[in-house]
């Protein structure tokens, strides 16, 4: 039978799998956020539908800053995700990392390739480099959706540093493809370009992703969860809207505007999570899997139980527990206090109940005896 702990809203279940929540979401907000989602694809419908309004809007300077602006941050986002994975010793968040640091490797190299800025014309390389991108990043981001296993995860974990050179050498082999001149095909000129429909099958990948991202955040409430599946279900929308093949028109644009965003949304709540804690240590704890937040929840159980039992002894130390402690967790001079405070109202409490405890005990001793 499941254990219900009443000082927490969880229930535990003795068999090891994570507590289960209330639903964190309501079929309106649901419906609300489909039904933004689904804009995009009604543009881009509307657009195709009617050529005259498909206008042609070619900037290059513009979209070579543009995409070197987001790549940039996309960039940093999937390093900060793998410096989380590394502290955590995650897989999923290993592979969310991936997912970003891919995208943004060929975003970049779909930037560099910007006709009359770098190369004198546009190319093959031009035209497929975010579509290669995004495929590569669904598969990656399929497979870090998945309720990975103990062995599945060691497994990812083991061989991280193959999965992390292995794409930053297919950026790199892609990129010298495409910005060399005639070193391959990638680099001339093929107007209409494609990837045969694969690109449908990246789209497939990622609202597979998002949906096991949003069953977990219904047990799991997070934001950064939410934004996760945002940008997802973006990025799927990104790949359907680049099969177009319209360059420089508003369709074509239309994209770029849809994949910068789900970029900038998870960057955006990264950011305000950042504030809300005042450190980025566990900024992506809740993506985690199930193991690695069971493991965090008993280390801070652990320490706790560490700053407790430090407390009611009353032991002196040059430096203060609650110092040692935010040096192992990352936590902030504020957070530190908090757990200070926390830690020190749960020794007198205990304490008390001691006290209380002690003193039942005398007074049932008291009576044996009496008629």
């Amino acid at each position: 039978m499941p254990t219900i702990d009443p000082t927490s809203t969880t229930v535990e279940d003795p068999s090891g799998q994570e507590p289960y929540l209330p639903p964190a979401t309501q079929p309106v907000r649901t419906l609300v956020w489909v039904l933004h989602l689904a804009l995009p694809m009604l543009g881009l419908w509307l657009l195709l539908a009617r050529p005259h309004l498909n206008i042609v809007w070619q900037d290059n300077p513009g979209h070579f800053w543009l995409i070197i602006v987001v790549a940039g941050i996309n960039l940093a986002l999937g390093l900060l995700v793998g410096e989380a994975a590394r502290r955590r010793a995650d897989a999923r968040l290993l592979l969310v990392s991936l997912v970003f640091l891919s995208g943004a490797g060929f975003f970049l190299v779909h930037g560099l390739t910007t006709p009359k800025v770098i190369l004198g014309g546009p190319s093959r390389g031009f035209d497929l480099s975010h579509p290669v991108g995004l495929v590569v990043a669904s598969v990656l981001a399929f497979v870090s959706a998945l309720p990975l296993g103990d062995r599945a995860a060691a497994t990812v974990l083991r061989n991280q540093v193959w999965l992390r050179g292995g794409v930053a050498a297919l950026i790199a082999l892609w990129g010298v493809a495409c910005l060399v001149p005639g070193l391959t095909p990638l680099s001339r000129p093929a107007p209409g370009a494609d990837l045969g429909g694969v690109e449908l099958a990246g789209a497939a990948l990622f609202v597979a992703a998002a949906a096991m991202l949003f069953r977990l955040h219904r047990r799991r409430p997070a934001a950064v969860l939410v934004s996760l599946v945002t940008a997802y279900a973006l990025l799927a929308e990104t790949l359907v809207a680049g099969m177009s093949h319209h360059n420089w028109h508003l369709s074509w644009w239309l994209w770029h505007v849809l994949l910068t965003t789900a970029f900038l949304f998870v960057a955006y709540s990264a950011y305000l999570q950042f504030r809300r804690e005042g450190g980025s240590a566990g900024l992506f704890d809740a993506v985690a899997l199930a193991a690695t937040v069971r493991r965090i929840r008993a280390d801070y159980e652990a320490a706790l139980e560490e700053l407790v039992g430090h407390l009611r002894r009353r032991e002196e130390s040059r430096v203060p527990i609650a110092d040692r402690l935010a040096g192992k967790f990352g936590l902030t001079e504020a957070q530190a206090a908090v757990l200070d405070r926390a830690g020190e109202a749960l020794a007198n409490e205990r304490e008390l109940s001691e006290r209380l405890t002690a003193l039942v005990e005398a007074g049932r001793l008291a009576q044996v005896g009496v008629p």
